[in-house]
């Protein structure tokens, strides 16, 4: 890197859980990494996440837009109903509707 010059950087925490003890980093990091382990990212000289956190302005917001778009996706999805499977699997056995267990608690089965 050099002054002036564009980089986009991002620093890992090799302390982590998922990274600490790996003798090549970049096995480590491709392998084992989550969003979790990175501490630091800087786009183009601008600090976006620092010290695990996001420094987004405006995140809170864009948080919340994203929640309500999560809920009506995942409405319309468990509103739309599924179609009956037909036919055979590769292995010859017929398709059938797998029996649906009731995993939340009140109404609703979690699916």
């Amino acid at each position: 890197l050099a002054a002036g010059a564009k980089a986009d950087v991002v620093l890992w925490d090799g302390a982590g859980p998922a990274l600490l003890g790996w003798d090549d980093p970049v096995a480590a990091v491709m392998l084992h990494a989550s969003v979790a382990d990175i501490d630091t990212v800087v786009v183009n000289g601008v600090v976006k996440k620092r010290a695990g956190r996001l420094v987004v302005d405006g995140y809170d917001g864009l948080k919340t837009r994203f929640l309500a778009s999560a809920r009506r996706i995942q409405r319309v999805l468990k509103d739309t109903p599924l179609p009956a499977p037909t036919g055979v699997f590769m292995s010859g056995a017929e398709l059938t509707r797998v029996q649906e267990a009731d995993v939340v608690p009140g109404n609703g089965t979690g699916y």
